[in-house]
């Protein structure tokens, strides 16, 4: 039952913490920012930080 429920919970997880947050991209001058480079691309982020990655890159069939 809990492998049923977890998947659940943690999406809804994702959209209540999702709803607080707000984005902002640094990079050098004349980078363009990580995700509209061309081809495939690996990002590199802590650990702590995936479920912000998760709901910032929601829906772009990124894999974590």
């Amino acid at each position: 039952m809990l492998l049923a429920v977890a998947p659940v919970v943690a999406a809804a997880v994702i959209r209540l913490l999702g709803a607080t947050l707000r984005y902002r991209d640094v990079c050098a001058e004349g980078v363009p920012v990580g995700h509209r480079v061309a081809g495939p691309t690996v990002f590199a982020f802590w650990h702590c930080s995936m479920l912000t990655c998760a709901h910032r890159f929601r829906g772009w069939g990124l894999r974590f």
